[in-house]
């Protein structure tokens, strides 16, 4: 592994480990009380009702939730019964509230304990962010010679030069100034990689947006990303608005609810193999809440 990455990961570890350690030590000093009374737990809710979701998740909608509770939706949470440090705990994901209740999206398999009986709820540190950054640090590191992202590292640590060629005609959009329309013509002849540079309010997204449009255009497949989920929704509108046919890709609870619509999730639950799946996840869970009773009984 080149030694920057190398670098970049020891120190990527390290603040993992950091605000693991800055969570798990606020939730071992203080009671459940007193983070609730903060408005940084939930004690005792019960499931209301469950909801097969987008990517095989699941959608728990949580009675008991205080008015208090500040956690906004994307939030992290774990669901605990003894401990919030227990093996047994569940991870999730705040999604949205609905008439007093507040949904709560899980990616494991539900145990059975958690629809039968009251649980606690804790704010969690981003583990999936983290998972997400080693595994590619891993794949930079690990591309293969002569590979397109050996490439893309080679040239971002200086070890090989940029080159570029004149991408032919092009159909820049009239609303650019020369500026832009110049940036537009290096990104699109760069090999492997552009550098569009200017401070805030110069239309640097606007820029992008007319890149990305030209590219596609030519029959590339882009794939555009962003800082933060409210950027990359930002982005996501402008290119519907000039006109470019896109995917949100991401968990659902963390994109903004104007596109949903166009969420990879909800363009496959609307195909018909879908909603057979939606069908027999609710004719499931209707087997399982039977089987339960019984077995209370």
């Amino acid at each position: 592994m080149h030694p920057r990455l190398a670098h970049l990961r020891a120190l990527w570890r390290r603040e993992r480990a950091a605000v693991a350690r800055r969570f798990a030590e606020a939730r071992a000093e203080t009671t459940v009380a007193e983070r609730v009374a903060r408005g940084e737990a939930l004690k005792g809710v019960t499931v209301a009702d469950m909801a097969p979701a987008p990517g095989g998740r699941t959608l728990l909608w949580l009675e008991g939730a205080h008015p208090q509770f500040r956690f906004k939706s994307g939030d992290p949470v774990r669901l605990w019964w003894t401990t919030p440090e227990a093996e047994d705990v569940v991870l999730g994901v705040m999604a949205r509230r609905r008439k007093g209740q507040l949904g709560i999206m899980v990616s494991a398999t539900v145990p059975d304990r958690i629809e039968t009986g009251a649980f606690h709820v804790d704010r969690d540190d981003p583990q999936a962010t983290f998972d997400r950054g080693d595994r590619a640090v891993a794949l930079f590191g690990q591309a293969p010679d002569r590979s397109d992202m050996a490439r893309l590292r080679d040239v971002f640590f200086g070890d090989s030069p940029v080159g570029h060629s004149d991408p032919g005609p092009l159909d820049i959009a009239s609303t650019l100034n020369p500026d832009q329309a110049r940036a537009v013509r290096l990104a699109l002849g760069a090999d492997p990689v552009a550098l569009v540079h200017g401070p805030p309010g110069t239309g640097k997204t606007h820029t992008l947006v007319e890149i990305i449009r030209l590219a596609v255009a030519r029959g590339e497949r882009i794939l555009a990303c962003a800082m933060s989920n409210v950027a990359t929704d930002h982005l996501a509108r402008q290119l519907l608005a000039a006109g470019v046919d896109i995917i949100r890709l991401g968990h659902p609870v963390r994109v903004a609810p104007d596109l949903a619509a166009r969420t990879l999730e909800r363009l496959l639950d609307e195909t018909y193999a879908g909603r057979l799946a939606r069908e027999w996840m609710a004719e499931a869970r209707s087997i399982r809440e039977r089987a339960l009773k019984r077995r209370a009984r």
